[in-house]
Order: C-alpha cells, then structure tokens, then sequence
C-alpha cells in the first residue's frame, strides 16, 4: 500500500474516533448513516469484493504469462503473495462488518453506535483503496497496445 493509503487510513481513523468521542450524534443519529451502515453497506463491500477478486485473478493470469515468457516460473512469488493477501482481506473485513454490524444493532448506547458507525465507514474506505491498488496494479501489467494518442 502507499503512503497516501496509510496517511489517509490514519486520518480517518482519528476523524472518527474524534466524532465519536466528542460528537457521538453526528454519526450515530445521522439520517443517511442508520439507513447506509446495514446492507447497504454489507451490499457495497461485496461488489467490491467480487470486482477485486476478479481484478487478483487478472494479476495472476498476467504474472503467468511474463512468468511463462521469461522462463522464470515462481518469479513473482512475493507479488503473487501480495494479490492474495489483499484478496483475503477483504473476504474478512467483509465478516468482520457483518459482525460489527450484529453488534451494532443490539448496541443503544450513542457512543457505541457511532463507534460501529464510523468503523464501517473505515472498512469501507480501506476495501475502496484495495480495489484502487488492485486495479493499478493491473494497468501496469498491462501496457497501452494502441497507435499514437494524439
């Protein structure tokens, strides 16, 4: 991951962990996020998963070929390890939000609502920024066969 990722990870996190323990209203009593924060968001998360899934089985395919090219088959075994680590994730925090938001849903305390609230608006963004380093990945891997852009 960049350091965008992780600068943007750590901002958001103290964001939410600030409404939280400030304003817990703002995200606990938020209109749009007692609709968004259920299956709605369990529904986004799994379209990302799917996408990103299909995008890691891309990689592989591609890092075949070059592999199959070069004569080097296990050449990329530490990128391979990488795809699937970052596939794996998100098949997790995929449960994990389920399970938060089973908590979530017994839980009436303001404080713990926007905690839930704010947490998966978090796995929503870190599943966001897999997608996003996936889908570079491919169009690296991948170069511009056209004519002339101009």
């Amino acid at each position: 991951m960049s350091k965008y990722f992780i600068v943007t990870l750590i901002v958001s996190i103290g964001i939410m962990l600030a409404l939280t323990i400030c304003i817990p209203e703002f995200l606990a009593t938020n209109a749009f996020l007692s609709d968004f924060i259920g299956h709605e968001v369990l529904g986004i998360l799994a379209l990302i998963a799917t996408v990103t899934i299909a995008s890691a089985a891309n990689i592989h395919l591609a890092f075949n070929r070059l592999e199959e090219k070069a004569d080097k088959l296990g050449a990329f075994a530490s990128a391979r390890k990488e795809v699937n680590d970052s596939a794996i994730a998100l098949v997790y925090l995929f449960l994990m939000t389920v399970g938060m938001l089973i908590v979530r849903a017994i839980s009436e305390d303001v404080y713990w609502v926007s905690f839930w609230n704010g947490a998966s608006l978090i796995i929503l963004l870190v599943n966001m920024f897999v997608l996003i380093d996936l889908t570079l990945a491919i169009f690296e891997l991948t170069p511009f066969q056209g004519g002339s852009v101009e």
